[in-house]
């Protein structure tokens, strides 16, 4: 049987009714404990986006899901990113988005081209969703 991520997540918000009891959510590893990520993971982030609870997001995205995952560059996994990105838009998420760890490739010295990516890709989504309105 499978945790309640999203059960477990609403349990933690409601311990404290406070602005400052919030997330820093990590996207990939909130994935790692959902059996689809792809649909699973936009109703958490809404749910806490319209309590005010995202203090931070890291976008990092994974390809498989519970008990059987890789983690992958934030274009290549089960998480459709630009999706999170509407949704962060739409709740007006005032905190902090940024990658986690990203994969390493051989050629690269301490990962600061795969943060580079994360970055630009992070950029990128906010303009193409910002384009939208």
């Amino acid at each position: 049987d499978s945790p309640s991520i999203f059960e477990a997540i609403k349990r933690y918000e409601a311990v404290v009714d406070s602005p400052h009891n919030g997330f820093q959510l990590c996207l990939g590893t909130t994935a790692e404990g959902l059996k689809n990520p792809r649909t699973e993971v936009l109703p958490i982030v809404q749910y806490l986006g319209e309590r005010g609870k995202l203090h931070q997001i890291h976008m990092r995205n994974i390809r498989g899901g519970l008990h059987n995952f890789d983690e992958v560059y934030p274009d290549e996994g089960e998480m459709d990113l630009f999706k999170v990105m509407r949704v962060l838009r739409h709740v007006q998420v005032a905190g902090s988005i940024c990658p986690d760890h990203m994969p390493h490739h051989p050629d690269e010295h301490g990962n600061l081209q795969s943060f580079a990516f994360g970055y630009g890709y992070i950029r990128a989504l906010i303009q193409a969703v910002n384009s939208e309105v």
